[in-house]
């Protein structure tokens, strides 16, 4: 569907979803009465570390079982290549070789001795055509301009190779696994784990450390929320929350915006030695199984703080028996729902700032860049909407849409 379709499509859903989406931006808009979070610093200083530290460890603890399981991709990619860098060869000209051994002894004799007698050829740059212009006698006046065609330019070819390598360098280290792994036999088994890791996993597990722990802390310390001990008489929030209430704001997503974005700032990979596929199998697995103990572990904490499910985003109604109940089901999917629209329209956004930073920085990662602004757009929803499943919508979304680009790019053969 063309570009302009789509905008049209989105325009007139506006009117339809500006209850639904876009009403949460207003200034007089009315969200959930927030409360303060009851952990502490030290919480969420120790939980992003664990966050960070947890996916290395359960990696090298995985990663010898793994090695008897998973197939060996780093040997079938090389094999692969090395196939396709060679040409095949002809049966014919072996046979035509064959025959002429009888007479390569007297070819050789003979080209010494013509190489005594006649003069040496100089030596021309096969990496350039050459024009060389001859001059006839002044008699007949003409001249001869011999335009040499070579074969073509090996620098240009080498060239295009490396310019191919600095594109998958500068990618993310499992989009890297994706686009090498096409080569290979198991690249479904790839696109699976990269869908659960990428597309499922890492938005619910994210969410919920740079969302609720840490932004939540950041709003409570800012003056945002009411302790729940408060009588209902009480103001929401207090002093601090009613001045340099747009200040106060931007500290808190900013906060969190570049917490986020410094987490994903990587090097670019070296285009002679790259990073072995079966490490970075290992660590899309150890991803899934870290996502898993991260979220409980957290969660554990939690309730032993005292978290009620509306400091996690959930709504103050949320239980394990409301959870079953229809309305409960529907309401948190309608919050889902939201986040989907309301990214939406800030996908092509970020793509457009992606393609400028790599235009202005290229040969590095720059993630980094849309991340910030993704995550400033999302800490300002869940400023205004508490709540859970619309930011995991929002980057599910997000993510889903990059995943189907790079799984079109590498169909087609783009790198």
């Amino acid at each position: 569907m063309p570009f302009v379709q789509i905008l049209v499509a989105l325009v007139c859903a506006s009117v339809f979803f500006y209850k639904f989406a876009i009403k949460i931006f207003q200034r007089d808009y009315q969200g959930p009465t927030k409360y303060a979070v009851p952990w502490s610093v030290a919480f969420a200083l120790g939980f992003l570390a664990t966050f960070c530290v947890v996916p290395s460890v359960v990696r090298g603890l995985v990663e010898t079982p793994l090695r008897s399981i998973l197939p060996d991709l780093d040997a079938e990619y090389a094999a692969k290549t090395d196939k396709s860098d060679v040409p095949p060869q002809d049966e014919s000209v072996d046979e035509e070789n064959a025959d002429d051994s009888s007479t390569s002894e007297d070819a050789k004799d003979a080209s010494l001795a013509n190489q005594e007698i006649e003069p040496k050829e100089e030596k021309r740059n096969p990496d350039e055509i050459q024009v060389v212009e001859q001059e006839r006698s002044a008699d007949d006046g003409q001249r001869i301009i011999e335009i040499e065609l070579d074969a073509p330019n090996p620098s240009e070819a080498k060239k295009v190779e490396t310019e191919d390598n600095s594109k998958i360098a500068t990618q993310h280290p499992m989009s890297r696994l994706l686009i090498r792994s096409y080569k290979t036999s198991y690249f479904n088994l790839v696109v699976a784990l990269f869908f659960i890791s990428v597309v499922l996993v890492a938005p619910v597990l994210e969410e919920f450390v740079f969302r609720v722990v840490i932004q939540g802390l950041f709003e409570t310390r800012s003056g945002f929320g009411r302790r729940r001990d408060a009588p209902d008489s009480a103001s929401d929030g207090d002093a601090r929350a009613r001045n340099n209430v747009i200040t106060r704001i931007l500290i808190v997503c900013v906060s969190q915006a570049a917490i986020f974005a410094i987490l994903h700032v990587g090097s670019a990979e070296s285009e002679e030695h790259y990073t072995p596929m079966n490490m970075l199998l290992d660590g899309l697995i150890a991803h899934i199984v870290s996502a898993v103990v991260i979220l409980w572990g957290g969660l554990a904490v939690l309730r032993r703080l005292g978290a009620k499910p509306g400091d996690l985003g959930l709504g103050e109604d949320f239980s394990l028996k409301t959870a079953q109940r229809k309305s409960t089901c529907l309401r948190l999917v309608k919050e889902w729902l939201r986040g989907v629209y309301l990214q939406m329209y800030a996908t092509p956004v970020l793509l457009f700032f992606a393609k400028i930073a790599q235009e202005l920085f290229p040969g590095t990662i720059v993630a980094p860049i849309p991340i910030f602004f993704f995550a400033l757009y999302e800490g300002y929803v869940y400023f205004k909407t508490r709540s859970y499943p619309t930011v995991v919508g929002m980057h599910m979304t997000l993510n889903f849409v990059s995943f189907t680009v790079l799984y079109c790019s590498v169909l087609n053969d783009l790198f």
